[in-house]
């Protein structure tokens, strides 16, 4: 599912003030700025409005023209965790007091440079509204304003999504958070329509006595020359182009992606792109925000609504997402999809067999998704049954280099794939030499562009030595990346540091320390380290935290087994510090179900206790549920007993199905003895079971329910363990055999 990005937005404050820009990351570069001489004012330029964003979307504000003392307080807030600031279209403010955990690490890309040309009162409304409109005031008619990007990396966190609920302290005002910034270089100067000029030309503009009127450059942060010496593996970016010049937003969310999609989506890299949308009234060409149903200006095409002849005039307008939208969903027919909160939206599955060279010059374009698909689409050539050795050859060098590139444009999937690719442990891969330097940093490189998933793998490196040192605290810090990711897949990264305090893996154990990881895991439905949690608090006799920790694995986000099994024997013992509570204990034991726990249930609603009369409808729910579900023998009988206490035509009826569906070989016994008529299929289906049961897996019970179908055991057969007693014989010596801790 694609994200979108407000284009280019958030506005420039006052040009006409000198602004002091520091670099984050480096020594700072002092900000260029140059009074620019006023002229006609609003009236010659005409008036214009912005409306805010209906709701909050995913935006790419720049900040090329923060004060110096809005840019220390971002530089810092980035040192203190991930920032969080409000953002509505029009406005962008740090909720100061207000972060979520984590860190930023620079990557280098890449290098891009653009030129954005804003001609006229609307388009410096729409794309820098803050102060789009009192900057017009200065400019003649017939002049633009010219801003030259130079790209070179990013810094960036591994928040993928975070809830109110995550962030801390005082957030009344968040509606954002920052999930990375743009690094380079920036130049802003005044020009004149009917006169193109480059990057170059615009970082040179300069501000003499000489220079031309319409020419001067009103501010600047960088030097273009550093910027061209950047490489897409640094480090960290050169001393005199460390500018943020943009910030990566993306929007606090209601409902965090499920474990199962998130689990899919980090094994398959998933579609996080970023689709352009400006505010209210205006479409996005590819550079800037115009107003919508221009005519002079082709807009870059929507994927989802977007027609064949847009999104081809955007691509041959320069525009590499166009391309990748034409060849990739153009070619297929809009659908209409009801969502849940019953709205309807128009969407567009891709196309299976898109044009390669179409997506390849996606990529050429700069677009990095593109360069990943083009990639696949090769390597896919190179599995066609006709291909021969050389075209399969061809076609595998291809692809390598084009995840080389999407890697190199800040796609962290692809670094990953690359990470596999040069594994020695993995097959060989055409184009690609194995290296376990190259290993280690496409990993790193995928955990600093912010992969969670990355981080994690470039943990269990360090915790176990793997193709690195082996360090627990470099281990923990890669860990606490993925930790702080938000996501409920990378609940992990928080379960692995918790067990690494919680055993003295190469630092000193803290038992404190790993409750509260095994605490951040369980809250992003980890139940492992829920569990471990509760036995860790056990051991510390910290009877709250246990208790907390067994709500939050039984919940109805987590529902959790062992933990919802935990949570009612809590309540129908009254351990842990609470009342004894059969309703609650009930409850617990129903919701988690499996190992018994719905037998435990039917049995406390059969007989009552505190807090909870008998209720029969109740048990034979809970009996129900664990036999059709589980298998249960206890809760079967549960159940059995209750419906004979209905009648004999619906014992009969639960006697059939048992033995005709579920295959319950005492069920059809008791259907035979009750004057029903199993089928001979069913008869001979549970026969052959209880016989497989008997010979091959040894179990007592099974051999006298063999022999009781008609089956032929022999004395010692019958003599063997039944399988309850094998199966607890099997986890004793299970338990003896585990290491101690």
């Amino acid at each position: 599912m694609h994200r979108y990005r407000l284009g280019l937005g958030f506005g420039l404050l006052a040009a006409s003030v000198s602004v002091a820009m520091t670099a984050c990351g480096g020594p700072g570069h002092v900000g260029e700025a140059i009074r620019p001489k006023a002229a006609t004012g609003h009236e010659a330029m005409g008036e214009a409005h912005v409306e805010a964003c209906a709701k909050a979307v995913a935006g790419e504000p720049l900040v090329v023209d923060l004060k110096s003392s809005e840019r220390s307080d971002l530089e810092i807030a980035m040192k203190d965790g991930v920032v969080v600031v409000g953002f509505d279209c029009k406005s962008l403010k740090i909720a100061k007091g207000c972060a979520a955990p984590g860190s930023y690490r620079f990557a280098g890309v890449t290098r891009k440079e653009d030129v954005v040309r804003m001609q006229n009162q609307d388009e410096m409304a729409a794309n820098l509204p803050l102060t789009g409109a009192s900057m017009s005031a200065s400019m003649k008619r017939g002049s633009t304003l010219d801003l030259a990007l130079v790209t070179v990396g990013k810094r960036r966190t591994t928040v993928s999504e975070l809830t109110r609920a995550d962030l801390k302290g005082t957030c009344e005002s968040a509606t954002h958070v920052v999930r990375g910034v743009y690094i380079g270089a920036f130049a802003l100067a005044t020009g004149t329509e009917g006169e193109a000029r480059a990057v170059a030309q615009i970082f040179g503009a300069g501000g003499s006595a000489g220079s031309a009127a319409g020419r001067k450059t009103e501010a600047r942060d960088g030097d273009l020359e550093a910027c061209r010496k950047a490489t897409a593996d640094a480090n960290e970016p050169p001393q005199d182009c460390a500018a943020i010049t943009r910030l990566e937003l993306v929007p606090l969310v209601n409902e965090k992606t499920d474990r199962e999609t998130a689990e899919q989506k980090k094994t398959t890299g998933g579609d996080d792109s970023l689709q352009v949308a400006c505010s209210n009234g205006f479409d996005w060409d590819g550079k800037k925000c115009v107003k919508a149903g221009s005519s002079k200006i082709a807009r870059a095409c929507d994927r989802d609504t977007g027609t064949k002849d847009e999104c081809a005039k955007a691509c041959d307008g320069g525009s590499g997402e166009s391309c990748f939208t034409l060849a990739v969903y153009a070619t297929q027919e809009p659908r209409k999809l009801t969502m849940p909160d019953g709205t309807s939206k128009t969407v567009r599955y891709s196309d299976p067999k898109p044009d390669v060279l179409l997506v390849e010059k996606a990529c050429s374009l700069g677009y990095a998704m593109g360069c990943s698909r083009a990639a696949s689409l090769y390597a896919n050539q190179a599995y066609a049954p006709k291909a021969t050795d050389a075209e399969k050859k061809a076609a595998f060098e291809r692809s390598a280099k084009l995840v080389l590139s999407a890697c190199d444009l800040g796609e962290s999937y692809s670094c990953q794939s690359l990470a596999s690719y040069h594994d020695p442990n993995t097959p060989e891969h055409i184009g690609i030499t194995k290296s376990v330097d190259k290993l280690v940093a496409y990993v790193r490189r995928a955990c600093d562009l912010g992969s969670g998933f990355s981080c994690g793998r470039l943990g269990d490196m360090h915790r176990d030595g793997k193709n690195v040192k082996e360090d627990s605290k470099l281990a923990i810090a890669a860990y606490e990346r993925q930790c702080s990711s938000g996501g409920y897949v990378d609940g992990d990264g928080c379960y692995k540091i918790g067990a690494i305090f919680a055993n003295g893996k190469g630092i000193a154990a803290d038992k404190t320390k790993a409750i509260g990881y095994f605490e951040r895991a369980c809250g992003l439905r980890s139940v492992p380290a829920c569990l471990a949690g509760v036995e860790l608090a056990n051991e510390t006799k910290d009877a709250s935290k246990a208790r907390t920790l067994l709500e939050k694995g039984c919940s109805k986000d987590v529902r959790g087994w062992d933990t919802c099994f935990m949570l009612g024997e809590a309540y129908e013992k009254g351990n842990l510090g609470l009342q004894k509570d059969y309703s609650k204990a009930a409850e617990a034991f129903e919701f988690g179900c499996a190992k018994g726990a719905c037998a435990r249930a039917g049995d406390l609603y059969k007989s009552g206790g505190p807090n909870l009369p008998a209720t029969p409808e109740k048990a034979l729910r809970a009996y129900t549920n664990g036999c059709l579900s589980w298998s249960d023998a206890k809760a079967c009988a549960g159940q059995e007993a209750i419906v004979k206490t209905k009648g004999k035509e619906e014992i009969t009826k639960f006697y059939e199905f048992r033995c005709e569906q579920r295959g319950d070989g005492r069920s059809c016994l008791k259907l035979k003895s009750s004057g029903g008529k199993p089928t001979e299929q069913a008869m001979k289906r549970v026969a052959d079971t209880a016989q497989y049961g008997c010979r091959q897996l040894h179990y007592g019970d099974e051999c006298k329910l063999w022999k009781d179908l008609g089956g032929a055991p022999t004395a010692v057969e019958l003599a063997q363990p039944t399988r309850e007693a094998a199966l607890k014989k099997q986890q004793q010596a299970q338990t003896r055999a585990a290491p101690k801790k």
